[in-house]
């Protein structure tokens, strides 16, 4: 059937859409009154993109947070810092976070924030690369989404053993994505 995995093949990988969830839900704990947000997207071909914001609307979806802007940053920090730039001059102070796709734009959203002296405004990013956990282990980036590659890489490791062994194998392995904030951050460096 359709989106079905041949017999024999296996799959490990993460559900996109539950980067975009985990962001938008740790918003909502920390703004509990809602607020106007901004989405960084990336390159809008590309299915991570795509879910990622899903996972952010579908979440944000009827609370009292209002998403102003979605605009694609194709991944890149510089356009992430010009599109927040332009944001702080279009929403002023109703702009109150900004949920990015991937750190790099995050962290352009936080060039443009510092420049600007907000320091008022949320934001996230997504893949915890070095400089983003930084950023939160420094405050600057509130939060940015783990895709666990060592969960990711075990999870094959551990698919292989099993059908070498003859056993029975889902033939999807979910690997779990984790949020990383200033309270764990001090785990993941």
């Amino acid at each position: 059937g359709e989106g079905e995995i041949p017999e024999n093949v296996y799959y490990v990988g993460s559900q996109e859409i539950d980067a975009g969830k985990f962001q938008a839900e740790y918003l909502m704990e920390m703004l509990p009154d809602g607020g106007g947000v901004g989405i960084l997207q990336g390159i809008l071909s590309n299915e991570g993109a795509l879910k990622r914001t899903e996972g952010n609307e579908v979440t944000l979806a009827g609370t009292n947070f209002t998403i102003l802007a979605k605009e694609s940053g194709n991944w890149q920090r510089d356009q992430g810092l010009t599109l927040t730039e332009n944001w702080l001059t279009a929403y002023g102070d109703g702009l109150n976070a900004i949920l990015a796709n991937n750190d790099e734009m995050a962290l352009g959203a936080v060039q443009a924030l510092q420049a600007a002296g907000r320091t008022d405004v949320i934001v996230m990013g997504v893949d915890a690369i070095p400089d983003a956990k930084n950023a939160v282990a420094d405050g600057t980036l509130a939060a940015t989404v783990l895709q666990d590659a060592e969960g990711q890489g075990g999870g094959a490791v551990g698919v292989v053993s099993s059908v070498l062994a003859g056993e029975a194998v889902e033939p999807i392995t979910w690997v779990p994505f984790v949020l990383i904030t200033p309270e764990n951050i001090a785990d993941f460096q």
